[in-house]
């Protein structure tokens, strides 16, 4: 998994390196054009109790005030996004990643889907993150 100095990495994932012309993953190196790009997104909110509030609970449970402290909860954001990476020869990687705000799974999201765009037709470079397709 080694990257020469002329390439530029667009994009590491764990294990799996993309730059603008090569993948690079532990199952080998294998050019952009051709591979295929596919993504599983698991996202969910937990509601959780802080810490806080339960010993306050625990400290007030007497009161009237105290009972209260255990129905305080906050919303936590989760995300879990399986990135699966195959090449025409058939071999494949996969890597999963964590994300805590929804705005940075859609981005990651909408970033995947213009490199399996770009890596089904044979431009120079991949378009920066911000540059319209």
């Amino acid at each position: 998994m080694t990257v020469t100095n002329d390439e530029t990495v667009l994009l590491q994932l764990n294990q799996m390196t993309v730059t603008d012309t090569h993948v690079h993953c532990p199952v080998g190196t294998f050019d952009v054009a051709g591979t295929r790009w596919r993504w599983d997104s698991t996202w969910a909110t937990d509601h959780k109790q802080p810490v806080w509030a339960l010993i306050l609970g625990i400290v007030t449970f007497w009161t009237v005030i105290g009972i209260a402290f255990f129905f305080v909860s906050r919303s936590v954001y989760w995300a879990r996004v399986v990135v699966t990476m195959s090449a025409p020869n058939g071999a494949w990687w996969s890597e999963t990643l964590l994300f805590t705000t929804p705005q940075e799974r859609a981005d990651f999201e909408q970033y995947l889907m213009r490199l399996d765009n770009w890596s089904l037709t044979t431009p120079t470079t991949l378009p920066a993150t911000g540059e319209p397709r």
